[in-house]
């Protein structure tokens, strides 16, 4: 519809707010329109509205039960609030129903990072890297596991190569 687009662009400007007025407009047209419950549940994510984050994304997989992003958003959130048990799961279902998306693997081994969980982290970058070797964001946050178990050449190695896939990776420099 005319109000999910424009709350697209306006997302995509990062005018959130305003995103989140005209998704909050097409769900009153549509009350079953999951994108814009799942788009509007990314809105607030980045706002660092969790609650509400959880609620559109719950709405989202009710409507939409196979809606793997939706699991996928609604686990980063999740880790965003330190449960990583449910953020884990919820990965868990999104690898589930499409096994074949890298960033799937990337989300739920940098939760698995951040739970302390760095060997089973690594398993996880590997797959993404596996399934696209230039997924930059997998190389950084293996680098990062790396350095947490005390093999700074492996970081060093990973760093270079998100650095050569995607030069404005800033993170990486760091």
């Amino acid at each position: 519809t005319k109000r999910y687009r424009a709350g697209v662009k306006f997302q995509e400007r990062g005018m959130l707010e305003e995103a989140i007025v005209e998704y909050d407009k097409a769900i009153e047209l549509d009350p079953y329109f999951v994108q814009a419950f799942s788009n509007r549940g990314a809105a607030y994510h980045q706002l660092g509205k969790l609650d509400l984050t959880i609620k559109d994304l719950d709405e989202a997989i009710r409507l939409r039960p196979k809606l793997a992003v939706g699991y996928s958003n609604r686990g980063m959130a999740y880790g965003s609030m330190g449960k990583f048990d449910k953020a884990i799961r919820d990965l868990n279902s999104a690898i589930q129903l499409n096994p074949k998306f890298p960033d799937f693997y990337s989300a739920r081994g940098y939760l698995l990072s951040a739970s302390g969980r760095h060997r089973t982290a690594l398993r996880d970058f590997e797959r993404a890297i596996n399934i696209d070797p230039k997924l930059a964001e997998a190389y950084n946050n293996r680098a990062d596991v790396y350095l947490a178990l005390s093999q700074p050449e492996e970081a060093v190695g990973d760093l270079d190569e998100a650095i050569k896939l995607d030069r404005n990776f800033a993170i990486a420099y760091v």
